[in-house]
Formats: structure tokens, C-alpha cells, sequence
């Protein structure tokens, strides 16, 4: 294979620019195989040209991550937030090594996201092969873009084992995620370069011994105007904090798939994702993150009967049915996307409002990958919309906040999965339920004071703070009253009546017991003291600092 280019003179379009007129050979069309000299498009202050071609102009950041990839042969991870132009990086390394003669070859993880980098990669008129199971076009181009799965099933085909041997520089795409596959390529001896929003698996160590590239923080990004500030609401629901003690730890170190996808399609919990829902999201276009398939069906089913346009989209969705999908999801068809490990990474639509977390996971690298999704700026769009309805905000904070630590070795602890006790210095507002710092007094949103004062009770000319002990019938009655209000509650949700039993002992650790009489009584509603008193009990205790 031959990789030739016309020898830049006056028309150079300097170092950190590129572009080249396929206009004629789109025209004849992109598959043709022969071989083709390109030419090079000056740059303009519009970054097009007279053909209308884009010009890759690269920001700052990404020339000085350039010059870092390029300062020595070793392996290395470029850490960028999503959103912040990790593709371009690569269309310039790609445009640069084919100037030079040499082959690039771009890696991602599943079939589905060769189209998309196929698309980037014409924006800029570079031209490409594409290697993908049952889509392969092969062009004579010094540029490859594969799946990983292709690769390793077709290694010992020829034009495979040439693009291998050609490959002066080898990117991965998401390189986070490693299995068996990726072995193929680290055996080659050739350089590597991983990109990754999240670089925290343990083993990146010894596969990448050049280190993390950083680029600039997420704070540095919403500032410079790349990417859009978060808004956080947390309207936990209060039946899935209580359970999700009871829910096994598997050996990935996240919350055991089948007990969990019990506890989260419980019909209680569906409806109240569904209130949730329209409680903040009715006007915006959102994606839902649920734990399982049966989960993001119940989710979208619900939705639907209540009148709105939602589908779930999942692993098992057929291509042509998942193109349209977001297709309708784009173009404002379909509002609600309840997304199973579709959506969470490499997915780009910047239209997204808001991002509903409605499954919980110890997962750091998962969660920063779904936040990242509603990110992208977009016209018309202030702020990204996050309603966490499940604790994972309070477990692990602000994604404004994150930044990754050095690469682990195999030997070393998995930075990105936490413990179930774990929590992220952050608060909620009781008023607006927002997440604030754990260093705010006052709540940034709705201006509420977020210490909360002990309540007075007046009893016969004393003071005594709400909770202390008080005389006993003025205790019972107390107890009885939040009991029989427990009872109307779980006998509503459908839990058994000794859910309220245990939630009271659980309330008022003083009572020995609780009268079994009282269940003939009239049953009370439960008004707002009883939910901030179970509030205080679990969620209050668990998580404040």
C-alpha cells in the first residue's frame, strides 16, 4: 500500500490546521479504491473555504496535547472531559501521520460507534477505510477506522495484517474499557495513544507507561464556554436509599444486577420515577439511565401511558431500529430515552436537557460518563439538568469536581468503584432539594439556610428541643401518630405492615414496642412531619457530614 501527498508549499495551512477537497471524489463517490493525491485547503478566520469544507482549527489545550503525544514513542492516555474535542485530536494525528506517508489506525469499542467516528472524520474531509463486521470499505486510504471486535476476528486476513504493519500510531477510543481483544494491538510494538473521560481502571498502568496527558478540568471547560454548568435536584426516593442496604455487593464492586433490577421495577418505584419525571422534566428533552432492559421497558411503558413520547433503547435494539430512535429522540419526536448501557458513552446529542439517574451504581467511571451526555452546549441551552433520583449525586459528587489520579497497576485497588458507605462532601437543601458544597451555609439556588436549627416544643413553662425527652404520654401519642401514619403509607406503597413497625422502631429508638392494638385504629395521612421525620431518620444521618 502506497500513502502518497502533493508537498505543501505556500498553501500550508500551518501546523495545527488541516483539511483537504474530496468535493470531486465525493462525487464519484466514497468508496471508490483507487488512489488519490490530495491537496491541501488554506484555513480562514470562518474555518471553511471556498468549496465549503471545515478546517480543523485545534483550541489551545489540544495543541499542547498534541506536542505531548508527540514528545517521546511511549504509550499514553489523553484525559479530556466529554465534550472537549478528544476526536479532533485525533483527526489532526491522523491528517498529520497521512501528510507523512505513514497509517493511522483508530480504534473503538463497539460497531455501532464506527459511523460516528466516520462521520467526524469526513467533517474534516480526511479520508478513511472503515473496518467493522459486516460494513467494511476499504479505500486505499492511510487512514483506518476499526472496531475492536473486527480486528480480532479478522487478524490473520491480509488487508488487516497490512493496516497493522502500516499503523505508525495506533489510537483507542475509550480506553477504559480492556479485554483479550486489545491484546492484538499491544503486541504490535507500536505507539499507543488511549483516549478517556475515565481513566481509572486498574491495569492501565503497565499497558500505557507514558502516563495520563491531562487536559483542562471541567470548571476550566464550562468557563471557556466548551461545555455547560450542571444543575443538581435530588428528590431521592426515600424506598430505594432504605433497600439498597439489603442489596449484594458482586464481584464487579457494584450492586448485584438481578437483586437490584427486583428492587428497582417494584411497581412503587416505577411510578415514582414516572412522578419524578414529570415533576422536573415534562418540557425537556431527557435521557433516563436505568439499571436493566425489563427496568427501561417498565420506565418507557409508564411514560407512555401517562401521555408522553418515550422508548427504551438498549444493546439488544437492532441498528436500523436504534438509527431511528435518535433519529425521533433528535429531531423532538420522542422526549423520554431510557437508555441500558447505550447512551453512556459515546453518544452525541447536544439538544439533551436533562439526564434522570434512575439506577444507582458504585461506578465511578459509569456515573461521570452519564453525566457528561446532557454536557454538550447547544443553542438556547444554560444549564444541564441532572435529577438524581437514586443517592448517586450524594455518593459521588459534583462531576465539576472530578479529576482522575495517575493510572493503577493491576495489583492496585480500582480507583473508580466506590463503597457503599461512601460519600462526596456534598449536601442537599431541604428547601429545593439542589446538591450544594458541604462547605455552603446558605443553599446557591433558592437562598435557604442549609443548617437546620433544632424546633421548640413549649411544655408547661419549659424549653425543650424536638427529639429530647419529654413527658410520656406527650411521647406516645407522638409515636402513635407516626405509626398509624407509617401504616397508611406502606399499606398505599403496598409494603407489608410490618415495614411500618420497623420504621417506627426505627424513628424512636426508646419505645420497647409498639401495641398491637393499634393497627384497628383509624389510619392517618401522612402530612409533611412525617416524611422530614423518616427523612432525619435514614437519609439525614446517613449522609450529612
Amino acid at each position: 500500500m502506497v500513502y502518497r501527498s502533493e508537498k505543501l508549499q505556500d498553501t500550508d495551512t500551518g501546523p495545527y490546521q488541516t483539511g483537504y477537497d474530496t468535493s470531486k471524489e465525493e462525487k464519484n463517490g466514497m468508496d471508490a479504491s483507487t488512489e488519490t493525491i490530495w491537496q491541501p485547503i488554506l484555513a480562514s478566520e470562518t474555518q471553511g473555504n471556498a468549496t465549503g469544507n471545515l478546517v480543523l482549527v485545534l483550541r489551545d489545550y489540544q495543541r499542547e496535547i498534541v506536542d505531548k503525544i508527540y514528545a517521546d514513542k511511549k504509550n499514553k492516555v489523553v484525559w479530556l472531559p466529554t465534550g472537549a474535542g478528544k476526536t479532533e485530536i485525533c483527526c489532526f494525528i491522523a491528517d498529520r501521520e497521512a501528510k507523512a506517508g505513514n497509517g493511522v489506525l483508530f480504534v473503538v469499542e463497539r460497531i455501532s460507534l464506527c459511523n460516528q467516528a466516520s462521520d467526524r472524520f469526513k467533517k474534516y474531509n480526511i479520508r478513511h477505510n472503515i473496518i467493522r463486521g459486516y460494513d467494511t470499505r476499504l479505500r486505499n486510504a492511510p487512514v483506518t477506522i476499526a472496531s475492536i471486535q473486527t480486528i480480532k476476528s479478522r487478524k490473520d486476513t491480509e488487508y488487516v495484517k497490512r493496516i497493522l504493519d502500516d499503523a505508525s500510531i495506533i489510537i483507542i477510543d475509550e480506553a477504559h474499557i480492556i479485554h483479550k481483544s486489545h491484546e492484538i494491538l499491544f503486541n504490535l510494538g507500536k505507539q499507543i495513544i488511549g483516549l478517556s473521560a475515565t481513566p481509572l481502571r486498574s491495569g492501565m498502568k503497565e499497558l500505557y507507561p507514558g502516563g495520563i496527558i491531562y487536559g483542562p478540568s471541567y470548571r476550566s471547560l464550562i468557563e471557556a464556554g466548551h461545555l455547560i454548568k450542571c444543575q443538581y435536584l435530588c428528590p431521592v426516593l426515600e424506598d430505594v436509599v432504605t433497600q439498597l442496604d439489603n442489596i449484594p455487593i458482586d464481584h464487579t464492586g457494584d450492586w448485584q444486577k438481578k437483586a437490584l433490577s427486583e428492587l428497582m421495577r417494584m411497581k412503587a418505584i416505577i411510578g415514582e420515577i414516572t412522578e419524578t419525571c414529570k415533576k422536573f422534566a415534562s418540557d425537556k428533552k431527557t435521557i433516563i439511565f436505568c439499571h436493566d432492559i425489563a427496568h427501561a421497558n417498565d420506565v418507557a411503558t409508564r411514560l407512555e401511558e401517562e401521555g408522553f413520547k418515550a422508548r427504551s433503547i438498549h444493546y439488544h435494539t437492532e441498528l436500523q431500529e436504534r438509527k431511528e430512535i435518535f433519529s425521533e429522540f433528535s429531531n423532538g419526536h420522542i422526549q423520554f430515552l431510557c437508555s441500558v448501557d447505550m447512551l453512556s458513552t459515546g453518544f452525541d446529542e447536544p439538544s439533551i436537557d436533562c439526564a434522570i439517574i434512575a439506577a444507582p451504581t458504585l461506578s465511578k467511571t459509569k456515573y461521570i460518563q452519564r453525566l457528561g451526555r446532557v454536557m454538550r452546549p447547544f443553542p438556547g441551552k444554560d444549564t444541564a439538568l441532572i435529577v438524581d433520583a437514586v443517592g448517586d449525586c450524594i455518593r459521588h459528587g459534583f462531576i465539576e469536581d472530578f479529576m482522575p489520579e495517575e493510572l493503577k497497576s493491576q495489583e492496585e485497588r480500582r480507583p473508580d468503584k466506590i463503597t457503599k458507605k461512601d460519600k462526596a462532601p456534598v449536601k442537599i437543601c431541604y428547601s429545593c432539594k439542589s446538591l450544594q458544597s458541604s462547605k455552603n451555609q446558605i443553599c446557591d439556588v433558592c437562598g435557604e439556610s442549609l443548617i437546620r436549627k433544632p424546633k421548640v416544643i413549649y411544655l408547661e413553662g419549659r424549653i425543650s428541643p424536638q427529639g429530647t425527652k419529654t413527658n410520656k404520654e406527650d411521647n406516645t401519642n407522638r409515636v402513635r401518630k407516626f405509626y398509624l401514619q407509617a401504616l397508611y403509607y406502606a399499606r398505599t406503597k403496598g409494603y407489608k405492615d410490618g415495614w411500618a413497625y420497623y420504621k417506627t422502631k426505627e424513628v424512636f429508638k426508646s419505645i420497647n414496642d409498639i401495641p398491637h392494638k393499634w393497627k384497628n385504629l383509624q389510619l392517618l395521612e401522612p402530612d409533611n412531619s412525617f416524611y422530614r421525620m423518616i427523612f432525619n431518620a435514614r437519609k439525614i444521618r446517613k449522609y450529612r457530614n
